[in-house]
Order: structure tokens, then sequence, then C-alpha cells
């Protein structure tokens, strides 16, 4: 029978952030103090040592009898930034049901998008105004269709519009220094186009062949418009800032998802299932230079998406037996890999950074005894691979960033597995 539905409401987000930054240093007390072991700085810089080997002092620390000093002092905000954002959006969609086969769901959705923020930084021009500020509305429409093949198989197609906007950290010009690399934020990025529009289709195959069980494929495409980017930018720093580095990029992938049980009960319950989501994904877009805040040069017109890996596959074991009286453990152990990406894209002479791809393994096991024990227990990152990153395109090669005379330097690290054990009670 025929059958159609209404739906409509509102979404509301408001966000602020203020951040401060006090930067301390490190002062020898001797001169030439020998360190005995460049890979175990806990062995130089210990409580113990503090006014004997070495002092701590604190960047634009106030003095208030000779103004700003250095040394162990109140120290004030070296770098600050407050962050405003404000969507609010109403929204209206509908299903249409004309018979068996066919449900038809249209949707539009009406956005109002406001963000701003002011900074004050150190090592900005003097022409630079502190702020940045945007505003938008957005009309965002979108379409899902199903037909049924069968009672258990269904064809889907979906359509929308979508927009991404900015994160601060990727307007406010504070650079952050991870373990390899310095980040910084780019205000130009709430410029004269402050967001992405990205349009979406989708079609997919879905065959749920058992209770819980479920095969499917599908195919996808995005268009993105003035992506953003992490990029190298041309300076002696080498420091990464997130860029409107083109006008579209264009996705193209497709997409394989099974769920199995492998072992069930006398109920046909689950007892022991595999799952397994499998992707690629094609990603080009265009590349162009840019000057403002920073400049970017290019020496090719294409690339691939910074921090799309074009292999992505995720895996699990659940085991679920059925209860042992008041004993019910649960056990998953869960694969996941991606392939080489993107880290930051090259600008000037200097070529893309590449995160090579690595594989992850957790098992995570569950343990309730009754309604108010648990006991559970965990193993982080167990294979505990080595996360190594390459410079692509030098006159050596691809090399480990930081290299030098063939040495590896900071190009690699690794996490270390975590180990967990936990008790919990509820009352």
């Amino acid at each position: 029978s025929e059958t159609l539905t209404f739906n409509g409401g509102y979404n509301g987000r408001i966000k602020e952030r203020d951040f401060e930054n006090i930067r301390f240093g490190f002062d020898f007390l001797e001169p030439n103090t020998p360190v005995a072991d460049v890979n175990n700085l806990d062995a130089i810089f210990t409580p113990e040592n503090i006014g004997v080997v070495y002092d701590i002092f604190v960047f634009n620390a106030l003095d208030p009898a000779n103004g700003l000093g250095n040394r162990n002092l109140p120290g004030l905000p070296e770098n600050t930034y407050t962050g405003n954002l404000d969507i609010h959006s109403i929204y209206a969609d509908a299903s249409w049901k004309p018979n068996e086969k066919w449900t038809v769901a249209p949707g539009i959705r009406l956005e109002s998008y406001s963000q701003d923020i002011v900074y004050d930084v150190i090592n900005l021009l003097p022409s630079d105004p502190g702020f940045a500020e945007a505003s938008e509305t957005f009309f965002l429409p979108s379409l899902n269709v199903k037909y049924a093949l069968k009672e258990n198989q269904n064809l889907r197609f979906s359509a929308s519009r979508t927009v991404s906007n900015p994160e601060f950290k990727e307007v406010a010009p504070f650079v952050y220094e991870d373990v390899t690399n310095q980040t910084g934020g780019n205000p130009d990025i709430l410029g004269d186009t402050p967001f992405s529009e990205i349009f979406n289709i989708d079609l997919k195959y879905e065959w749920f062949f058992e209770r819980g069980e479920i095969f499917s494929v599908s195919a996808f495409a995005k268009r993105i418009n003035d992506p953003v980017n992490l990029v190298v930018a041309n300076d002696a720093t080498g420091t990464q800032r997130f860029v409107r580095s083109g006008d579209r990029a264009e996705v193209l992938g497709l997409e394989v998802e099974l769920r199995k049980a492998i072992l069930k009960n006398e109920d046909e319950d689950a007892i022991l299932t595999f799952g397994l989501n499998a992707s690629y994904i094609d990603t080009e877009q265009d590349l162009r230079d840019s000057s403002g805040f920073i400049n970017t040069t290019f020496d090719s017109d294409t690339d691939e998406l910074q921090g799309a890996s074009p292999f992505l596959i995720n895996a699990d074991i659940n085991y679920s037996p059925t209860s042992f009286g008041s004993y019910k453990p649960v056990a998953n152990l869960v694969f996941s890999y991606f392939s080489d990406r993107i880290d930051a894209l090259g600008s000037g002479q200097l070529g893309n950074i590449v995160e090579t791809g690595i594989p992850t393994l957790d098992f995570i096991w569950k343990n309730s005894f009754g309604d108010h024990i648990e006991l559970n227990a965990s193993a982080k990152n167990i294979l505990d691979p080595t996360i190594e990153f390459f410079r692509e395109g030098t006159s050596l090669g691809d090399i480990p960033v930081g290299a030098a005379n063939g040495s590896s330097s900071i190009a690699q690290y690794k996490r270390g597995v975590n180990l967990s054990l936990q008790f919990k009670y509820k009352f």
C-alpha cells in the first residue's frame, strides 16, 4: 500500500574555543653539559637536577620591577586565539513508498553558518589584522531511493550536496609541534570561499542473507570544490599549513562489506562472527599556487588528496557465547590497515611528505559477572608497527623525513603496545 510521511526539525551547533600557550625553556647551568644518551633525556631532566644541572625559564615572563624577563617568573601567554562557530539549520524530509518495491526519500536543509577567530601569536607580519571571519547560508538538498530486488536484497541510490567548514586549528596561525613536524593554521581559509562544497553520489547493492549477516558492495563519487590540504610552506622552518590549494578534487571509490556468522547456538544466535570492510579510493585534485598568509608553489598541476589512502581494510572477529550462568564473556579481535598516503603536499622544491601504510591489531575482552561486576582487559596496537614518513622526489630519491647522511633521523617512531585491565562495579 502507498505510504507518505514527513519529518522536519531544527539543528543547532554553537562552539567557542579559548586557547593560550605558555612556552617553557631549559637552560643548562654548566656549559657543554654532556648527555650520555640522547634517547634517554629523562636521565638529565629530573626534579633533582633542577637548579643543579639545568634551570627552567618562561618566555614572556613578567617581572613587575623590570618588565619582561625569562627567569622563573609568572608567565604571560605567548600565543592566544578565540574562535566562535555558529551553525543553525532547519530541515525537512519525506518518505514516499508507492508500493512494496520502491521507497523514495527527498530532503532539504537550509543552514546558516558563521565563524570567526581572533588571534595574537608570535612571528606575524605587522600588517596582519589579527582576525578572520566568514558567514554564509547554504541550500542543501538530498535524495535517497531504495528498490527491493527481493525480500532480503536491495538496491540503494543516494545523492546530496553538503559543505565542510574548517576547524579552528586549520584557521588559527598558532604552530603545533608534533613528533615529526610542525603544523599551523592559515586564516586565509576564511577568505572569499570559507567552505568546501561537496557533491556526493552513491550506488549500493545489499543482501541480508541471514539474521545479522550482510554482504554489500557500493560505488561512490564525490566532487569537492575548494578543498583544504596540508601543505609544506615556502619558508625556512618547513612548517606545514592548511591551504585551499585548488579549485576542485574528484573522488571515485568502491567499497565491499561482509558480516557472516561462523558459529551459532541452538537458537540460531551468532556465537562467532567475522566482519570485513574494504575500500579502494582514487583521488585527484588540481593544484594552484597561492600567496597571502603563506606562499605555495607546486611543480605539478594535479596530485592525490592529502590524507587519503587508496586502500583501507577493517576486519574483526567477535566471540560472544551463551552465558555461563551469571558469567557473560565478549571478545573482539580488530584489524585495520591503510596504504601509503600523503601527509603533506610538497611546495617549492620540496616533494610530498608521505606516511607509509601500517597494520593495527587490537584485542578487547569484556567479562560480565551478573548485573553489577565487569572485568575487562584489552591489548591495543599489538603489532606495534613503525610509523614512518618519507619525502618524495628529492635528488636522492625518496628519503626519510629529516634524514641526513643516510641516517633516519626523526623519520620513524613507534607508539608502543597499550595493555589495560579494568574492574567496574555498577550500583
